[in-house]
């Protein structure tokens, strides 16, 4: 008789160690899931247990990702129209650019909006359409109109600071005030200052501003003359050789010497109208004196003169569109 033996093909011999192997690792990996996990649950739930009553503390600022979008240039300026009426007592000086002056009180008034509460800054306010990515306040006029009215009111324009050697911005002392209506509808006032602080410190600007008046190039192309601060240099917290108003002590504008960001806390939502009040002083720039570096100025010990706040009046629900 012929004997045979039995052998197990080589590809179904390998499919069932796989298939055993397969049963083994999920026996072995279903006791391990069904452990108990009751001594772990109180520590992973009790931190998010705390998680929204920080989200709701009132006090603590809004990131900047919660912020309102971005607007056009247009949305924004309705926006302005139809939050705040024309001063009163300030003559306008451009039919659609928001800049108004009072001789008799050596005002000039510029409208804007919040254009950044969370960055460095080479400017406090810029013109609208320019350098808003690093300013916080962007206007509606450009720096030759704020530079004609300052001139109306009696401010002296001096030179922009120049380099190598250094010499600082000279020029009339001008204190920046800002005004806008907050949640409620209620006045609101700080002077410029209080929203600029000492990159990574609680130390807000203390220097003065000077009416240092810019430059004009002719285009060698069109032959006109243009005012250089157009570009962005309104009220500059950077040094330029071309700004309408800059710091009275060395502040380097390249990147890696940028000095001062916002103070975003105590600044309101982006996009939020604010009027701007520019008031000549007669006083020393302060930062002009060596001493200046130990002290601090009055104008951030003090309350906002309340004369300022008669510049800001919301416009009447009736004439939204005036």
């Amino acid at each position: 008789m012929l004997k045979t033996e039995f052998r197990w093909p080589k590809a179904t011999l390998s499919t069932c160690l796989v298939v055993v192997g397969c049963i083994v690792f999920s026996s072995v990996s279903h006791r391990v899931e069904a452990q108990p996990i009751t001594l772990q649950q109180p520590s992973v739930i009790a931190p998010l247990a705390d998680e929204p009553s920080k989200a709701t503390n009132p006090e603590e600022p809004k990131p900047e990702e919660q912020q309102e979008g971005w607007l056009n240039a247009t949305q924004l300026k309705e926006r302005v129209t139809k939050a705040f009426a024309p001063p009163k007592e300030a003559k306008s000086l451009h039919p659609t650019n928001r800049v108004w002056i009072n001789r008799e009180e050596q005002i000039v008034i510029v409208d804007g909006v919040i254009a950044q509460r969370e960055a460095q800054l080479e400017m406090f306010a810029c013109p609208s359409g320019t350098k808003e990515h690093e300013s916080i306040v962007s206007v509606f006029s450009k720096s030759q109109l704020v530079h004609a009215a300052l001139l109306a009111i009696g401010a002296k324009p001096g030179k922009p600071a120049s380099f190598e050697p250094f010499r600082p911005a000279s020029g009339t002392t001008v204190r920046v005030y800002v005004l806008w209506l907050d949640a409620k509808g209620e006045k609101q006032a700080t002077v410029a200052q209080k929203w600029v602080r000492r990159t990574g410190t609680k130390d807000c600007l203390k220097w003065d501003w000077v009416f240092a008046g810019s430059k004009e190039y002719v285009d060698e192309l069109t032959k006109e003359r243009q005012y250089m601060a157009d570009s962005g240099e309104l009220i500059c917290v950077a040094n330029f050789g071309t700004s309408t108003m800059d710091l009275v002590v060395k502040s380097e504008q390249a990147n890696a010497n940028l000095v001062f960001d916002a103070f975003t806390e105590r600044i309101p939502r982006r996009n939020t109208p604010v009027r701007l009040v520019l008031s000549l002083s007669d006083e020393p720039p302060f930062g002009s004196e060596a001493d200046h570096d130990k002290e601090t100025p009055f104008f951030l010990k003090e309350d906002v003169p309340k004369d300022i706040l008669k510049w800001l009046e919301p416009m009447p629900s009736d004439k939204s569109t005036r």
